[in-house]
């Protein structure tokens, strides 16, 4: 596998399979067969906190830039929530770069191919729901998983 294009450590990474229906919206590219990766760091031990990201494409074993966030952070929880009403990659918290918790919250918004919506839809419908669902936790927020 190709080396990251920086030193990147405690981060967060997103992967899509070779059927994903998503694309970036910044230039429509498929990010089906990618990994988006994110760069961290302890201060100030290099690498510090940044903000920067990577797409990785498995066919080529190639890194190039992606979107950065807005927030430069470390040690962040992460999340690609698909079935949303809006698809994106969601980050909170970590550091900042200061020693600091972050409370900041930031997404990156993810469309569907030209045919995806229709496509993701006829998935959806012909999934099956499961038998069994355990309980959630007393206060959690509940999304549906397909």
């Amino acid at each position: 596998m190709a080396s990251l294009p920086e030193l990147c450590s405690s981060s967060r990474a997103w992967g899509f399979d070779t059927g994903s229906l998503y694309v970036d919206p910044s230039d429509m590219t498929p990010l089906s067969g990618k990994i988006i990766a994110g760069c961290g760091g302890w201060a100030p031990i290099p690498p510090p906190p940044n903000a920067n990201l990577y797409a990785y494409t498995v066919a080529t074993n190639t890194w190039e830039t992606f979107p950065p966030f807005l927030t430069a952070r470390r040690d962040m929880a992460g999340e690609f929530l698909p079935l949303a009403s809006a698809p994106a990659l969601w980050v909170w918290g970590g550091y900042d770069g200061t020693s600091v918790n972050t409370t900041t919250v930031e997404y990156y918004s993810l469309e569907l191919d030209s045919g995806g919506a229709a496509e993701l839809h006829h998935r959806i419908a012909d999934h099956a729901a499961p038998t069994t669902r355990a309980p959630a936790p007393a206060g959690a927020l509940c999304f549906p998983t397909h």
